[in-house]
């Protein structure tokens, strides 16, 4: 379950001065393997972090997908290599990107660890993800897609903490990084202060 298809978090969370920001992307990018060559970003909307990338990574092999073709048709205007894809249906070969990247993506699934178990084995070298930082639901409202009770923020998974991918992971495999933003939103109550940034790397690799 996710309404990513029909809802623009861009517009709802203003991205140009949200979380998605380059104080974010240059701890995300820091955490990216020196000698990664491609990288997959899942739920890459307008291209933000595919910008700051091929800015920083020129030589970098980058693509995105996401389901929501507004936001693609963006990213098409500035010339990334950007597919309309759903990463529950799509089919990844094994080792197919050195790094894959889910950036505030995982807490709008339910089936969260599904997905990362996914990414993890089609990913050659890590798994770089953010999620918000032990978040709880509130503020429910009826959703105008599936009219179930729904918080605000549209998130369906919570609490989200360093134990969480630990149950996953072993802890030679994990490493973890905070950022701290404060969103200006479109719903004045917003207020999202702390992000936990993870970097899974695969058990062959050094970090």
């Amino acid at each position: 379950m996710n309404d990513s298809s029909q809802i623009d978090y861009e517009r709802l969370y203003n991205t140009n001065t949200d979380y998605r920001t380059e104080n974010s992307y240059t701890k995300i990018e820091k955490m990216i393997h020196k000698n990664a060559q491609s990288l997959l970003d899942v739920g890459c909307g307008s291209g933000h972090f595919l910008d700051y990338i091929r800015r920083k990574r020129p030589f970098m092999r980058v693509i995105g997908y996401d389901i929501n073709k507004n936001r693609l048709t963006k990213a098409l205007a500035k010339d990334h290599d950007v597919f309309f894809k759903d990463i529950t249906a799509c089919s990844l070969q094994k080792n197919e990107f050195d790094t894959i990247t889910l950036i505030q993506v995982l807490e709008h699934f339910v089936d969260w660890n599904s997905i990362l178990l996914k990414c993890y084995d089609a990913a050659a070298k890590e798994v770089i993800l953010s999620v918000p930082y032990n978040e709880a639901p509130k503020d429910l409202i009826i959703c105008q897609h599936c009219y179930k009770k729904t918080p605000r923020t549209y998130h369906l998974s919570f609490n989200f903490t360093k134990d969480t991918f630990r149950s996953l992971f072993s802890d030679t495999q994990l490493s973890f990084a905070f950022t701290y933003k404060r969103v200006i939103s479109k719903l004045p109550f917003l207020l999202i202060k702390k992000h936990l940034l993870i970097k899974i790397t695969k058990e062959d690799q050094d970090k």
